[in-house]
């Protein structure tokens, strides 16, 4: 056989073909993520959810509101870290993916670092 001269036809279809490799690719990839993910919520991350929940509470109960002499609420720590009640209340009952934006406003309205939200040492 004679080599011959890549035309443009040629050319657009090795281009082509290069594209759908990488979509192809692409795709595998994100199922195989999105099985690891699944297997992630199966195990343990449905445990450390409720784990950083339970962590939250414990820090806003060591807060104590000096006009009521009482532990701050949910909606006081959410005033203080511009937060919804809402999403205090998700994150403290661990059904709630909080964003790393979120925990931070958290961390600086219980005036704790982010490192503090997940050490549970001193429970």
């Amino acid at each position: 056989m004679k080599n011959r001269k890549n035309t443009s036809y040629d050319v657009f279809v090795i281009q082509i073909y290069k594209i759908i490799s990488k979509v192809t690719y692409r795709c595998l990839l994100f199922s195989f993520l999105k099985m690891k993910f699944t297997f992630m919520i199966n195990d343990n991350f449905i445990a450390e959810k409720e784990a950083l929940g339970i962590r939250i509470q414990v820090l806003r109960q060591r807060i104590i509101n000096p006009d009521t002499g009482k532990p701050i609420s949910q909606e006081e720590l959410g005033y203080i870290s511009n937060v919804a009640k809402k999403t205090i209340g998700e994150l403290e009952r661990g059904v709630t993916n909080p964003k790393l934006e979120t925990l931070l406003m958290i961390s600086k309205g219980l005036n704790v670092s982010i490192k503090d939200l997940f050490t549970i040492d001193d429970i």
